[in-house]
This record gives structure tokens, sequence and C-alpha cells, in this order.
């Protein structure tokens, strides 16, 4: 399983579930490609990041990531 840390132009969100159940991580860079990457516990980290969808037109795109990372009961923001 390969995984690299989504540090890209802009990172968007998060959509964050019970421990239990899948995280993942959406990321649109600079050019409007859309990226995603699945939350793998075993790694610690985001693995199998894929381009997913191109988003058209300009402006400016922001974000956060939010879970609860080390599960102390709190999000963490990334």
């Amino acid at each position: 399983m390969r995984s690299f840390p989504i540090v890209i132009a802009t990172l968007c969100v998060v959509l964050a579930a019970p421990v239990q159940a899948q995280m993942i991580a959406a990321a649109v860079d600079d050019a409007g490609r859309v990226y995603v990457a699945d939350w793998s516990p075993d790694a610690g980290a985001f693995v199998n990041a894929r381009q997913v969808s191109v988003v058209r037109g300009s402006g400016t795109r922001r974000g956060i990531v939010m879970a609860d990372f080390d599960e102390d009961g709190d999000l963490d923001l990334l």
C-alpha cells in the first residue's frame, strides 16, 4: 500500500464518521483537479490518492481537514 501526504495547494474537506467508518480526504489543486484519498489507521496517513474529477472555472478554493485522528474524542484540525 503506497501512502503519501496530502499536501496540495489547497486542501478541501474530510468526510469524517465514527472511527469504524471510512474517512476520505478531498483536495483541489490550483489547476482544478479534484483528488481523493482514503484514511488508513494502519499507515497513520491518507493513502491511495487518485484524481476523480476536474472543477471548471476560476477562483480560490479553501478548506480544512477535521477528524479525531488521535482518538481522544476531540476533532483535530489540519
